[in-house]
């Protein structure tokens, strides 16, 4: 018993020691976030820089399963089965994107939405049942068992004014391109700084980091403080 104790006080202060890691994790992007003042995209420098202005799609825009015209969208479904006893059957996740430039007061440039994360417009579908299943275009995304399945999407529609957060360096002109606006730069992500993409700003992009970090390192500390209750007393006894 006492054996059975101290491992799971042990793997309680691991689990713990994690989500802390994790929470401090997104701290230090708030960190970097505040830290980067916001440029015209005249100014553009090689380096870490944050940008504001119109995504504009280069070439067609995508459709969204909510019907939006959008330059990136991040599509989770969820499924259950049925019944009296439904279950979780988990989720997935898909993020599509399109070439896209970024478009202010003093000129464009090529933004690469590949890696990012972004915080854009939420939008929940019904509950799609196992007949209607049969019928929609994104089967793929399923969850295998799945009898009814619910969709989330978070949307940069076209035309939308957003923050970009990112790395910018030097780029090569793309096809669609204004004359002389600037195109040459292209911002991205890298493993140092993750490029972020935001409908609302700054704001809502810090306010959701930090209240989920907030509330990932108190559940850390309070399973590692757990943890090493559970170690105390038995080692105690």
């Amino acid at each position: 018993m006492m054996f059975v104790s101290l491992l799971l006080g042990a793997l309680l202060v691991i689990t713990g020691a994690g989500l802390s890691i994790k929470a401090l994790r997104g701290m230090s992007i708030v960190g970097r976030l505040l830290r980067r003042p916001t440029v015209a995209v005249s100014r553009l420098r090689e380096g870490p820089v944050e940008v504001s202005g119109k995504v504009m799609p280069v070439g067609e825009a995508l459709l969204s399963l909510s019907g939006h015209r959008c330059v990136a969208v991040k599509t989770t479904v969820s499924g259950w089965s049925g019944g009296e006893d439904s279950s979780s059957k988990g989720s997935k996740t898909a993020q599509r994107v399109v070439p896209t430039r970024l478009v202010d007061a003093t000129g464009e440039c090529k933004i690469d939405l590949e890696q990012s994360a972004i915080v854009g417009e939420r939008w929940h579908s019904r509950t799609i049942t196992e007949n209607e299943l049969a019928y929609v275009p994104w089967i793929d995304l399923v969850p295998s068992g799945s009898t009814e399945v619910t969709v989330e999407e978070l949307i940069i529609p076209e035309g939308a004014t957003v923050l970009v957060s990112g790395d910018a360096s030097p780029s090569a002109k793309q096809p669609g391109y204004r004359e002389g606006a600037g195109e040459e730069w292209s911002i991205s992500g890298s493993p140092e700084h993750l490029l972020v993409v935001s409908i609302d700003g700054q704001a809502r992009m810090i306010g959701r980091t930090v209240v989920l970090a907030t509330l990932v390192l108190a559940a850390g500390a309070y399973l590692g403080a757990l943890g090493l209750l559970m170690i105390t007393l038995s080692l105690a006894y």
